[in-house]
Formats: C-alpha cells, structure tokens, sequence
C-alpha cells in the first residue's frame, strides 16, 4: 500500500508517456512541453568533462560539492554585489533538488508558503512532500502575470513561512525590475520570511532588461534569501543546481543531501568548472544562444499574434510564452490533448501550472521544429472554428 504522501503528489501531465507511444506507433512529435533548450553545450565544457573522465575524476566528492566549484561561484556572486563564500554555496545533482532541499530546510508541518500563480509545475508538489501548504496568489493576464506586493502581503498570515519567487519567471517570463524587488522583501523583512529566489533562467532576458538577484539588494536582503540556480539551463541539459543563502541554511541543506542523493556527480562538476576557467567562450556560445531565442520569440509571437482565436505577449525572459486559448471555447488541458491527437504537437496544459485558461510553449526548440509547430497549431485552430493561416 502507497504512503498519504505518494498517493497526494501529482506525477508528470502524463504528456510525456503520450508523446512516447506516439513515437512508436511511427508519428513524429513536435514537442513544445519540456524546458529543455535545443542547443549543443559549448565544447570547453564538453572536453572539461572528457578530462575529467579521463584523469579518474570519478569517485565521491564532498557532499555539498568541489571545492573550487564552490569557491568559483561563491566568487561570481561577489563580483555581482552578493558577497558570499564558499560556505554558502551549495552544488545539487540539479536545480529542483535544490529547491526541495531549501524547501526541508526552512518549512514544516503548519507552514504556509506563497506561490506566485500562473507557476512551474513541481512548486506546489515539493511544498507538499515538506509538509507545509501552497498558499496560490494569483497575478492578473492583463497585468502581464507580474506579481504585485499588494496582492502578496494580502495572502500573508501567521502560518507564512516563505515566499517563492521566480526571476526570471516560469511560465510567464516576467523579469522583475529592482524597485519591484525591493517592494517583495521589504514584505519579507516586515514579517519574517524567507525568499526562495528561483533564478535559473537568469541569463536569458531580452530587450535590455537587466536580471537583479534579491538577495543582492542588502545584507538584510542576503540574510533571508536562499537563491537557486543551475547549469540545466543556461549549459543545455547538466544536471547540476547550486544554492547560495546563509551559512546555517547552507549547511543544513547540505546535511539533508547526505541523505537524500549524496554528493553531485564528480566529473559533472568539473565540467561546470570550466565555465569559469573558460569565460570568454563560455560567454560567447550564451550570447549566441540568447540572439537565437530572441529571434525565435519574436517569430512565435508575432505569428500567433495573427490568429484571432489565441492571445500572447511577449515574454521578458526565460524562454516560454503562456498562450490564452479561450477564444476557441475550450480550457487549457483540452487545448493541449486534442492538439496532441491531431497535429503531434505538445504544448503544456495550464491545468498543470495554475491556469487552466492557458498552455505553455517553450520556444527554445530548434527553428525548424518550431515554424512546423506554428503551421499545425494554426491548422488546429482553423479546424476548431478560427480563420485559415499560412504562415511560411
């Protein structure tokens, strides 16, 4: 017999076991649900892990990480206004490990933690596995999906324990401005809470906007701030996450990951090392990836933009783009299942982010992939009562 807790946490969309065995009864599937990026991860980092291997680097490491990982990142934030030390970086076999370890470390039974809704699907599941209760503030479409202090310290009683913050945001793409920041923690310093900064899409932000950490703002703001980040992301798929906070909080994530996962994988760590040991290539293989998904975000909205049936904006960062399709009559989750059956393409339900008025496209996929989606979504749409479009 399953645990109350397993039976209560809700799996994947079922999304993913779909797509499979459409694939296998021959179709082929334009996969627009995961947050995975369709770019190479650049070569230093690649041959970095080669070495590694080849140099024996595979044994245990400590379990909150390599030192000079650490030390390497510790400095990063430094130079960025967040003066850390090694000892308040944490590496995890992957950002959402992270997440759940801060989750333990800061939460319990009684507590209340508040999510920003439309949200990533695992936020609501890792606050239950601790325990505490998701307490949604919902943010408004016609406002962008920009979380507002008001609406938050609304939804604050003597149960709140944390604030989850997403910056850049999944889904939405909103990048949150200093004076907004500032507006959230002084929330936070008012009535004692943490801060869990979910900032793994820090890099891809568009059109000049700038990506501010919380925990940057003040010594205050770093006391109560626990900020995650990765390299799944911004490196194409290695599964390596990272937590910056106080050094009691750090420590005891750290002790909590001897005795969930252990440490990182070694020779993984060392290839997120060369990041550091490699900066300019690093930089210029991102800067590479960040001109492509403007470009693709660009050609994603300004072509669904044209469909009378379906409203978008533009997403200020990440790279997802929240798509309301209730113009065509039907919710979120309906939208997504019969788009699967039949054009083969799979865009996430709002029923699993909050929202069920809308769907998730990431536009990380590759060009190709992407304009073939837009034809069969416009297709979708015209058989569904909307207008005819041909786009390419």
């Amino acid at each position: 017999m399953l645990s109350q807790r397993a039976l209560e946490v809700r799996g994947s969309s079922g999304i993913a076991e779909r797509i499979v065995a459409l694939k296998a009864s021959g179709h082929r599937v334009y996969d627009l649900s995961v947050g995975d990026l369709a770019f190479d991860t650049p070569a230093c980092i690649k041959e970095a892990c080669m070495q590694a291997l080849v140099d024996g680097k595979t044994h245990y490491s400590p379990v909150g990480g390599i030192h000079p990982l650490r030390e390497a990142l510790a400095e990063r934030y430094t130079q960025r206004g967040y003066p850390v030390g090694p000892s308040q970086v944490l590496v995890s076999p992957g950002a959402e490990c992270s997440g759940y370890l801060s989750l333990m470390a800061t939460c319990q039974a009684g507590d209340e933690v508040l999510i920003p809704s439309p949200y990533w699907t695992s936020y609501p599941e890792m606050v239950k596995l601790v325990g505490a209760t998701a307490v949604f503030v919902k943010t408004q479409r016609e406002a962008g999906f920009r979380l507002t202090a008001e609406a938050l310290e609304a939804a604050i009683t003597s149960k709140t324990r944390l604030i989850i913050l997403s910056n850049p945001n999944n889904p939405s793409g909103v990048v949150y401005t200093r004076e907004e920041l500032e507006s959230f923690l002084a929330l936070a310093l008012k009535y004692r809470l943490y801060i869990l900064s979910d900032e793994i899409y820090e890099h891809f932000v568009y059109d000049g906007r700038e990506h501010v950490s919380i925990g940057s703002l003040s010594p205050e703001a770093a006391a109560c701030t626990v900020t995650l980040s990765g390299f799944s992301k911004t490196y194409a798929g290695w599964r390596l996450g990272t937590t910056v906070g106080p050094m009691p909080l750090i420590q005891a994530m750290e002790a909590l990951q001897a005795h969930i996962t252990g440490c990182p994988n070694t020779f993984v760590q060392f290839a997120a090392l060369s990041v550091f040991t490699h900066p300019i290539e690093c930089l210029e293989a991102l800067t590479t990836m960040r001109i492509s998904l403007n470009s693709r975000r660009n050609l994603l909205v300004s072509t669904l933009s044209i469909l009378d049936c379906l409203s978008c904006a533009a997403p200020e960062g990440a790279f997802f783009l929240l798509v309301n399709v209730e113009a065509l009559g039907m919710d979120g989750a309906t939208f997504a299942a019969e788009l699967l059956e039949q054009e083969y393409v799979a865009v996430l339900p709002g029923s699993r982010i909050g929202d069920n008025s809308l769907v998730r496209i990431n536009y990380g996929a590759n060009s190709e992939l992407l304009q073939n989606s837009v034809e069969r979504i416009a297709r979708f749409c015209h058989k569904k009562g909307g207008k005819d479009y041909a786009f390419f």
